[in-house]
């Protein structure tokens, strides 16, 4: 947790900024798979195929880098953190990936608990194995989705300390990084 409880609001503002892009790809490209969604909503025939098709990965790819951002923002920390929050974020990406595939979300089905019916978000676990679509491509957009924000937590993490020079008149960052 960071000191004092205060939160990086770089980083939060960032990880929502990637979220709403992500909502608004599946709002928009596939509002069908979005399962709190009211059938009123749904955006049908906007975008052309081929659209839809290279926007596919997308929102795997803005969710991994939107909780990368947020985990960062509430943790802080060096490097070394950086890629633990990334790698868990990777690791919970694939993790929910491979379970659609349909010989396993199959055998995974029957092992999820009743009372998960009665939990907002859990509820649609059934739903989410039974009618995902597994896509190795989606694995692919988490793996390049890691190292970028891994890579956009490392430039937010730095503090900054803006200031002016009176000699210069010019507006400066300073940049303290941790060798962690």
């Amino acid at each position: 947790m960071r000191p004092g409880g205060s939160v990086n609001i770089v980083q939060l503002i960032s990880g929502l900024l990637f979220l709403f892009t992500g909502i608004a790809i599946y709002w928009l490209i596939r509002g069908h798979a979005l399962p709190y969604l009211p059938e009123a909503l749904v955006v049908h025939g906007l975008f052309s195929y081929h659209i839809t098709q290279l926007t596919h990965q997308l929102p795997t790819f803005t969710h991994l880098i939107a909780f990368t951002l947020f985990t960062a923002a509430m943790l802080g920390g060096g490097r070394r953190s950086a890629a633990l929050v990334c790698l868990f974020w990777l690791f919970i990406e694939i993790t929910f990936e491979v379970a659609q595939h349909p010989n396993l979300s199959s055998l995974l089905v029957p092992s999820v608990p009743h009372w998960f019916d009665n939990i907002w978000l859990l509820d649609r676990t059934r739903d989410y194995l039974l009618s995902g679509t597994f896509d190795p491509l989606d694995i692919v957009a988490a793996v390049v989705a890691a190292p970028l924000g891994y890579l956009m937590i490392n430039i937010t993490e730095a503090p900054r300390v803006l200031y002016k020079s009176n000699s210069s008149q010019i507006i400066a960052i300073k940049m303290n990084r941790s060798p962690s």
